[in-house]
């Protein structure tokens, strides 16, 4: 499971939109509310994945082994709901490339001040660059293009993964975070382009021993518009919003963490760790198909427009890697997430 280093402690209804996902009662993953029934996390949260001897492909896990939390703080499993069904996106576990997964609730979730979805931010790309976005950005709907001034905006991540001992949090936690160095993120992952295209988004700790954690994949980062002229700082260093434009918005979903030189799985808040994000806006046509929703209702919030309904039909492909692209996915926090699935199936066959 994934958890938020020397981050601040969440408020009811802060992130009303915080999904925590278990696997047979334990925690495995983060995730997002993007509808009264749909959850957005990562890939690699709801695979079964193979020694990296062998050259069998990555499986789903079954739906109905998954539940989620909702409007909770608590690290616990108190008003969890089923899991009807699973759809994953093109998932290349070489490069970790559209690393998403959306989680079908058994039912519609009832909407209050502390359970209510979040709304998809475009990226923050050119909106002269032939965006399917681009009319709407430009007419102000939608955050501004980048580059962003530091000012304009913040960023940050939450979750109830492992803290700066690696030892999983009871309750919800955020932090701030800020765009990662260009060199450093481009050495850590050939597919990186930079903050503004490419499958990832590099972010690290806004503050100096903050970051993401295992136990926080599969959570968003999320993008925040800052009134203009508001840019003090508390004396943690985190900046105050007196007022917002907009409501935070998910620009990336957390994938993996990595760094230019060998780290322990514990150095989650490490200077040299960079953390990794999808770039959600790149892959909206696998969350209109996997949703039934119209981009529109994602990015401009409502519930679905079904658009179709046999959504169990749509084909799934995850790519096959060879032992080297497995053992860099399960590797650094990521092999907190592997001894979950581990324990989860080991306690399943106990039990049977």
């Amino acid at each position: 499971m994934l958890k938020v280093v020397n981050g601040q402690k969440a408020q009811l209804g802060e992130f009303p939109y915080a999904a925590h996902v278990f696997l047979r009662g334990r925690t495995v993953c983060g995730g997002t509310l993007i509808s009264d029934r749909h959850i957005l996390t990562a890939a690699h949260c709801v695979l079964r994945i193979p020694p990296s001897t062998s050259k069998r492909p990555p499986t789903v896990q079954p739906a109905n082994r998954f539940t989620v939390t909702l409007g909770r703080l608590a690290n616990d499993t108190t008003g969890q709901i089923g899991v009807s069904r699973i759809k994953v996106d093109t998932f290349n576990t070489l490069t970790s490339e559209n690393d998403l997964a959306v989680l079908e609730l058994v039912r519609p979730v009832r909407f209050t001040a502390s359970v209510r979805p979040a709304r998809i931010a475009p990226s923050l790309i050119d909106p002269s660059g032939g965006s399917p976005f681009s009319n709407a950005m430009r007419q102000g709907a939608l955050p501004p293009s980048s580059p962003l001034p530091p000012s304009s905006h913040q960023l940050l991540a939450y979750g109830w993964g492992r803290n700066a001992s690696f030892v999983p949090t009871t309750e919800l936690r955020w932090v701030s975070m800020v765009f990662g160095d260009e060199k450093m993120c481009q050495a850590t992952s050939p597919e990186y382009v930079s903050p503004r295209s490419g499958p990832f988004i590099c972010v690290a700790g806004a503050r100096r021993n903050t970051g993401v954690c295992a136990g926080d994949s599969g959570g968003p980062l999320m993008w925040r518009p800052i009134t203009a002229g508001v840019d003090a700082n508390d004396a943690q260093g985190t900046p105050i919003v007196a007022a917002s434009d907009d409501e935070p918005r998910v620009l990336g979903v957390l994938s993996f963490g990595g760094s230019t030189v060998p780290l322990p799985p514990s150095a989650c808040a490490s200077s040299g760790l960079m953390q990794f994000f999808i770039r959600v806006a790149n892959r909206m046509d696998f969350l209109t198909s996997a949703t039934g929703m119209s981009a529109d209702a994602l990015v401009y919030g409502g519930n679905a427009i079904r658009l179709d309904e046999d959504l169990n039909e749509a084909p799934q492909t995850i790519a096959a890697a060879s032992s080297s692209a497995v053992d860099r996915m399960v590797g650094m926090w990521m092999s907190a997430i592997a001894a979950a699935v581990a324990a989860a199936a080991a306690s399943s066959l106990l039990s049977q």
